[in-house]
């Protein structure tokens, strides 16, 4: 018979799980915004383009303001969180890449919108 004060044999071990991988947001956050900028753009467009339908000088003008106003803020913010995605590294920097050129192609247009704007009024 057994001895019941034997050591039985140790259960094997599971394998310790790994950790899943931790995905940094902060690429999809500059990803994020470029959409809002696109979706803000197409909206200034709208806003625009119904103050024009009124003819009121005032109304284009406020309008036009406060829209490029809002889109140089995204812009900058998308570029900041962009570049400190790509310097992070990991697998959402391609995402703060997007962030980055989203935003510099807005603060471009939106630089070229105010030299316009000196030029037609100089």
């Amino acid at each position: 018979m057994s001895d019941p004060h034997a050591a039985s044999p140790a259960a094997p071990h599971p394998a310790p799980q790994a950790a899943p991988a931790r995905v940094d947001a902060i690429g999809i956050v500059a990803f994020v915004l470029a959409i809002v900028l696109v979706v803000f753009d197409l909206v200034g467009v709208i806003i625009t383009a119904s103050a024009l339908r009124s003819s009121d000088i005032g109304a284009i003008a406020t309008s036009s303001l406060v829209v490029s106003a809002i889109m140089v803020v995204l812009a900058l913010t998308a570029i900041a969180v962009g570049i400190t995605a790509c310097l992070r590294g990991g697998p959402t920097r391609v995402y703060g890449a997007i962030g980055t050129t989203a935003g510099a192609m807005v603060l471009l247009a939106e630089f070229g919108t105010l030299l316009y704007s000196l030029i037609v009024s100089g």
